[in-house]
């Protein structure tokens, strides 16, 4: 019997092969095991596939699941991390994993105690995100029940976000996938079920637990079927909306909750009930004159999904006068870049509407900020996106209106004249087009 281990490889070769031709035995120390178990971890981690085969082939793996039946929770944990290198690696050893049967063993285990609950779940995640095959063979193990169980338990905030992580992966594919094997009514069952727990999140007694509980909508709005999306959210649309309008609600939370709302707007393409939530968001923007960048990379993202949406979506965030208080945060100096080309993706898509929405437009401020955001010049795609913008609303207001005059006295214009001679062929063709069709006296000074 050996007591004590070489920390080289070939010793750790040796060693599995005196155990597999039962030369020797393994002892009952802890300390050896847990230190034989640490080091096979170890070459796990490195994604070596051969030299992992070359020992799973002296029976390596078989070493680690025995240590997962301790009864010491240390030595478990340390098995379940060494299994969770295993996991992360190629499919062959996740598909050895899953022909040893341990996929059952592994979902029994996530009462073994926190620490190795919470590897468990790494585990499960790595093998469900592999394929769809395999995500079908853990919807008819029962997974979602163990998975569902953690994620609700808000007592353990770590370990539920761990399971919202391996879930999700469990909501990828088509619903058809799922319908063909008989899996989707009983997933959608269970998810509605069990999600009912942490919903709605005012129910919930911590702002840790209402944050989890809307990054678990997210992941299942990031990753789930448009169907399944359909299915669920329709009914909880204006309770989530409603924790944007709370003022004790977190910015974070308010975050996560955009990110979420924007995500059902951008996959439910003809959603016609945006008018609740582009009023609260507005008023959100009229009564706060500094928001966090978060929120307002979120609600810029929102506005472009919106205006990208349907008729009748765009004719709410005109009139509801979405916009107008957006425009002052967009003035602010040192934006980041997204959060500008977001929110002109939105100014953007607004312009390319009909005729009576352009007009209106005009009236908002609409040429303003755009001229504003032209005027910095930041990027290449904001200045054609400006651009566009400025040629959707001329080409509809026409020579001589009140929008030729705010491009004037903004000194956008000559910004204008200044593009007509840009080396970007794109840039240069759209500023001659603007100042020929719109200002043709400045057209022919210039020539």
């Amino acid at each position: 019997m050996i007591s004590c281990l070489d920390e080289s490889y070939q010793n750790l070769l040796d060693l599995l092969s005196l155990y597999q031709t039962k030369t020797i035995t393994m002892t009952d120390d802890i300390l050896v095991q847990l230190q034989f178990c640490y080091y096979i971890g170890c070459v796990f981690s490195e994604r070596d596939k051969s030299n992992i085969d070359k020992f799973i082939k002296y029976g390596a793996l078989s070493h680690v699941m025995k240590f997962l039946d301790s009864s010491t929770p240390t030595l478990r944990s340390m098995a379940a991390w060494a299994m969770a290198h295993l996991t992360s690696g190629h499919i062959n050893h996740i598909y050895l994993v899953i022909s040893a049967n341990l996929v059952p063993k592994l979902l029994s285990f996530l009462d073994s105690g926190p620490r190795c609950e919470e590897t468990i779940l790494w585990i499960l995640g790595n093998i469900i995100a592999e394929s769809n095959e395999i995500r079908d063979f853990f919807v008819e193990c029962g997974s979602i029940t163990h998975l569902m169980n953690a994620i609700t338990d808000v007592s353990n905030l770590k370990r539920a976000k761990i399971a919202t992580w391996a879930f999700s992966h469990v909501l990828r594919g088509t619903v058809e996938n799922f319908e063909e094997q008989e899996n989707f009514e009983i997933l959608f069952n269970e998810i509605s079920t069990s999600i009912n727990l942490l919903w709605p999140p005012s129910k919930l007694t911590s702002a840790e637990a209402v944050l989890h509980s809307m990054e678990t909508m997210f992941w299942i709005v990031k990753t789930a079927s448009n169907q399944l999306i359909e299915h669920f959210f329709m009914g909880h649309f204006d309770d989530i909306v409603e924790l944007v309008a709370k003022e004790d609600v977190s910015w974070d939370i308010k975050a996560v909750t955009l990110r979420t709302l924007g995500r059902v707007a951008l996959i439910i393409t003809d959603f016609r009930n945006s008018g609740n939530l582009i009023r609260t968001v507005k008023t959100m923007l009229e009564e706060t004159d500094s928001l966090p960048t978060s929120i307002l990379r979120e609600v810029c993202w929102l506005g472009s999904i919106i205006t990208a949406g349907s008729v009748y979506q765009l004719n709410d965030i005109i009139n509801l006068g979405f916009f107008p208080p957006l425009f002052p945060h967009l003035k602010e100096e040192r934006l980041e870049t997204d959060i500008v080309r977001y929110g002109l993706r939105g100014i953007l898509n607004a312009t390319n509407g009909p005729q009576t929405f352009i007009r209106k437009l005009c009236t908002q401020g609409f040429v303003d900020i755009i001229c504003s955001i032209l005027n910095r010049g930041e990027s290449r795609v904001i200045v054609c996106n400006c651009l566009d913008g400025l040629d959707n609303i001329l080409s509809v207001e026409g020579r001589g209106t009140q929008s030729c005059s705010i491009i004037i006295d903004t000194g956008t214009l000559h910004n204008l004249c200044s593009l007509m001679e840009s080396n970007d062929d794109e840039i240069r063709t759209k500023a001659v087009n603007i100042v020929k069709s719109f200002f043709p006296r400045i057209s022919t000074i210039q020539a």
